[in-house]
């Protein structure tokens, strides 16, 4: 969700990891960022294990009451989404895991206040 409405960018912006493999992986120690200034460097003590074939949701603001109604798994500083274009980058030990390259609206449905999406299912 790179342009949220129903609450400002602030606070109602958050992204999906999903597992697609058969082990669990732990995101702690791994960074998230753009190809700009923005990174933030994933952890909590205890770990933060993403199960096979579960999701895992990251947002700028983990509070329910006032994130538009997202139940965050882990909240982020140090990064946000543009609403035109921009990029999330998910790194480990300085190796790329995944990323993800948007365009303002060439290629993605790109509406204020709708989330993008990867699969091919929700276009």
């Amino acid at each position: 969700m790179k342009d949220p409405t129903a609450v400002s960018d602030s606070d109602g912006e958050w992204f999906e990891l999903y597992n697609t493999g058969d082990e669990p992986v732990d995101l702690n120690n791994w960074t998230i960022s753009d190809e700009g200034a923005d990174s933030h460097v994933i952890y909590r003590s205890d770990g933060i294990i993403i199960e096979p074939g579960s999701h895992f949701v990251m947002g700028r603001n983990s509070d329910i009451d006032t994130n538009g109604g997202v139940e965050v798994d882990f909240e982020y500083s140090s990064f946000s989404l543009a609403n035109g274009d921009d990029e999330i980058i998910l790194m480990t030990g300085g190796q790329v895991i995944d990323q993800v390259f948007y365009l303002d609206g060439s290629g993605w449905p790109d509406k204020a206040g709708e989330s993008l999406s990867l699969s091919p299912d929700f276009y």
